[in-house]
């Protein structure tokens, strides 16, 4: 190594540049480095139940709903279905043709063609009619359905109403 004997040899080293320290053979390991930088933890308190504030008292809330002044809104109405043409955007329509009396099935026309779809159970209260044959799904919302292409991934007929 020709650093090595120039450094023997008595050849005149640079200076460090100003704030470096130059490292020295075995002066520090980056393993020595590392655990300088490792936070300090400090002395952990004794165990302690923690104090429990007590609960504010719900009389003040029974109060605030029953209060004359306080103006509750009703709960949404849920969806309806009825049977009928409903008018769409883009100048498109589904005719529900029948609605079984416990909701559980529907007759539906689309582009002149009749289809049974079976009621499927939402967790948002929605109404969800599908028919896996032909991949329409009929959804009703409160105040607008929509007809949905399941397979294709697409709406076919939106803001529906009666």
């Amino acid at each position: 190594m020709a650093t090595g004997v120039a450094l023997r040899s008595g050849a005149p080293r640079r200076a460090p540049r100003r704030g470096l320290v130059p490292l020295r053979s075995g002066a520090v390991t980056l393993g020595a480095l590392l655990a300088g930088c490792a936070p300090i933890a400090a002395p952990r308190a004794p165990a302690s139940k923690p104090e429990v504030a007590p609960a504010p008292a719900p009389v003040a809330v029974a109060e605030a709903l029953t209060h004359p002044d306080a103006k509750a809104e009703p709960p949404a109405a849920p969806p309806s279905l009825a049977v009928g043409l409903y008018r769409c955007d883009l100048q498109r329509s589904v005719a529900v043709r029948w609605i079984a009396p416990d909701l559980g099935s529907i007759v539906l026309d689309w582009l002149g063609q009749d289809h049974s779809l079976r009621s499927t159970p939402t967790s948002s209260g929605a109404l969800r009619y599908e028919d896996p044959k032909s991949g329409l799904t009929w959804l009703v919302i409160s105040g607008k359905s929509m007809l949905l292409d399941s397979r294709r991934g697409r709406q076919l007929a939106n803001e529906c109403r009666p």
